[in-house]
């Protein structure tokens, strides 16, 4: 007997509204989806060179890349921007994420990093 992941992760965000007291409408309040890009980038060598937290949100390896997309993230000038890169598992490429207030500086920031 099996249950889809989705099923399961409603069940328990249920649950857990219920024990904090969230209406599903308090719960979406608290998310602002904003526009974001995903770029891939061909990497000559070995795209597994680049490694990540558990999460897949910081990188760890090479040695300076975070430093250099944390520098591009704060030139946006919006504490909501973010952006983080990880490694294909089947392509010879980077999966760059970006996010920012507008389309257009999403574009910008994920063409920087």
């Amino acid at each position: 007997q099996s249950c889809g992941d989705a099923i399961g992760d409603l069940l328990a965000a249920e649950v857990a509204l219920h024990y904090l007291q969230f209406s599903f409408t308090n719960w979406r309040a608290l998310y602002d989806d904003l526009p974001s890009v995903q770029l891939k980038v061909t990497v000559k060598g070995n795209p597994q060179s680049v490694t990540n937290t558990p999460d897949q949100t910081k990188a760890l390896s090479p040695d300076g890349m975070q430093e250099e997309i944390d520098a591009a993230v704060a030139a946006v000038g919006n504490p909501s921007a973010r952006s983080f890169v990880r490694p294909s598992g089947t392509e010879p490429i980077v999966r760059v994420y970006a996010e920012a207030q507008s389309a257009e500086a999403a574009s910008e920031l994920g063409k920087k990093v």
